[in-house]
Order: structure tokens, then C-alpha cells, then sequence
């Protein structure tokens, strides 16, 4: 059976899943895309892509916001090819405006999965 490429993961896909599923693995090295903004369709804005597998399995990419890619960074450095192989939670999904889209979940990396329980 052939598998439909390239779609982008939501948070609305995210937030179906139980809490203790909500990770992916990084499976190959991000890069950047040029995009329609959302605010302003006349104008481009630069996004960070990032190829995940997430826990069920299934292949997605997923337009990172840029507060979850600088935890990332933080942990993992700023060379992107290091990132490969890497496995990351969502804590944290939010609803927010964003745009003309209106209000959608908006996914949040927390932490490295798999999670350490802090005594």
C-alpha cells in the first residue's frame, strides 16, 4: 500500500493521543522552508522542518515554533545533523491565535523522551 508523503503534523492530531504517547523521533536532519505567512499572505517567513516518527509510528513533518527548536538547541547544540536520532515529548499544547487561522493547539517541547520523573 502506498503511504501518502509530507503531512504536516497538527496539534489537533497530537491532542488525541494519551499524554504518555505524545513523542516523536527525530529521523532525519532538519532544514528550513520558505512559506506564505500566516499573518500577512503577501509576504514569505522562513520555518524550520523537521522529519518526526511519532510514537504509533507513522511519519509526519512538523513546522516547528521556534520556542520548542530553541529547547532543542539548547540541549543538542546548533548543528542540526546532531538532532537525527533524538527523541522529544510535547508537555505542553496550548490553544492560541494564530493569524488568520484562528485558534488552533499549539504543540510545546518539554523535555527529551523518554521523560525523567523528578523526585
Amino acid at each position: 500500500m502506498a503511504e501518502f508523503k509530507n503531512l504536516a503534523l497538527t496539534g489537533e492530531m497530537i491532542i488525541k493521543f494519551p499524554e504518555a504517547e505524545r513523542w516523536f523521533e527525530i529521523v532525519d536532519e532538519p532544514k528550513y522552508e520558505e512559506l506564505t505567512s500566516f499573518n500577512d499572505p503577501s509576504k514569505k517567513v522562513e520555518k524550520l522542518l523537521i522529519p518526526i516518527k511519532l510514537s504509533n509510528g507513522n511519519t509526519m513533518d512538523y513546522f516547528i515554533n521556534s520556542r520548542s527548536s530553541r529547547l532543542i538547541a539548547r540541549t543538542m547544540g546548533t548543528d542540526m545533523s546532531k538532532w537525527r536520532g533524538t527523541k522529544w515529548c510535547w508537555g505542553k499544547i496550548l490553544k492560541q491565535l494564530v493569524g488568520q487561522s484562528g485558534e488552533k493547539d499549539v504543540l510545546y517541547v518539554t523535555e527529551p523522551y523518554p521523560k525523567v520523573n523528578k523526585v
